[in-house]
């Protein structure tokens, strides 16, 4: 894509408006239509652009007037919203941790913060991933640091969406740079999280995998969640798709109901029955975490 500057800048002028545009932001945009821009091959060959912005609360952003400007709401979580424009310029939001800075405690914000800007190649050509590979060499003549995430047949998750793999660069007294390789594949619940990668200057321990996207487990391969049910409802059906190569297996449990097991083939959606025995539910997902869990419902069976 190129970057239509003009086109970019009337979208920043409706966020700024409302006080939601980092006043960082149109610097940015500037380099990046700049002809001298270092990932200008990189920009040429993405799909979309992002901006991630760390509000307070996603909650009060004024939606409908986003909504009126064009924006089209997309990956809708607690504390977790994209919105997609026309020509593939997105702003996405978001007040939960997302990085490992912020789940070290070590950052504060003046909202609202961009802290990252993507650059998205979804085309998965030779060719394209090529170019996407340049990036480090491009980097290192700036002596920038990167870190890459995923690659070689692992992905990477973060909160509802997958990507093949990501290169993340840090300029000094920069935002930093964010470049996502692959389609996005989005959950209806949740993948994973990998949290992005701090600046190594920084010197944190390698990241662990702490859960993001609202809750408190190891989401990697371990989620859970709580809610009251109306009184006599004793079944949980949970609606579970395999979209990895390979079977795998999912464990379900209720309370302190024995724990059910399932296998389920590449590529299928299963549908589990657990028992329920009280209003009160505490359910556990246990197994792989290319596992989607797409609905979850609660009925009374005879």
């Amino acid at each position: 894509m190129k970057l239509n500057l003009n086109a970019v800048n009337i979208l920043a002028e409706s966020f700024d408006k409302i006080g939601y545009l980092p006043a960082n932001a149109k610097q940015y945009f500037s380099k990046m239509a700049d002809d001298d821009f270092v990932f200008s091959k990189q920009l040429a060959a993405a799909d979309s652009i992002h901006l991630h912005i760390k509000v307070a609360d996603v909650n009060e952003l004024p939606h409908t007037y986003i909504r009126r400007k064009g924006g089209e709401p997309q990956n809708v979580k607690d504390g977790y919203i994209k919105y997609a424009f026309a020509d593939g310029y997105n702003f996405i939001f978001s007040s939960i941790p997302f990085s490992q800075e912020e789940k070290s405690g070590l950052v504060s914000f003046q909202f609202p913060y961009l802290d990252h800007i993507g650059i998205d190649i979804r085309n998965e050509s030779d060719k394209a991933y090529a170019i996407y590979n340049e990036i480090p060499s491009l980097a290192g003549l700036k002596e920038w640091t990167v870190v890459k995430q995923g690659g070689g047949g692992k992905k990477v998750y973060c909160c509802h969406v997958q990507v093949n793999e990501k290169y993340w660069v840090y300029p000094p007294d920069s935002i930093y740079w964010e470049f996502a390789f692959g389609n996005l594949i989005v959950s209806d619940t949740v993948f994973g999280c990998d949290l992005r990668p701090a600046n190594p200057a920084l010197g944190l321990p390698t990241q662990d995998t702490q859960g993001c996207c609202g809750t408190d487990e190891n989401i990697s391969n371990h989620d859970k969640f709580w809610c009251k049910i109306p009184e006599g409802q004793n079944t949980a059906t949970s609606i579970v798709w395999n979209p990895g190569n390979e079977a795998l297996v999912i464990k379900i449990k209720v309370n302190d109901l024995a724990e059910v097991s399932k296998t389920i083939n590449a590529g299928d959606r299963m549908s589990i029955e657990t028992p329920v025995n009280n209003s009160n539910v505490n359910i556990t997902y246990t197994g792989d975490r290319r596992l989607v869990i797409l609905e979850t419902v609660f009925s009374r069976r005879n």
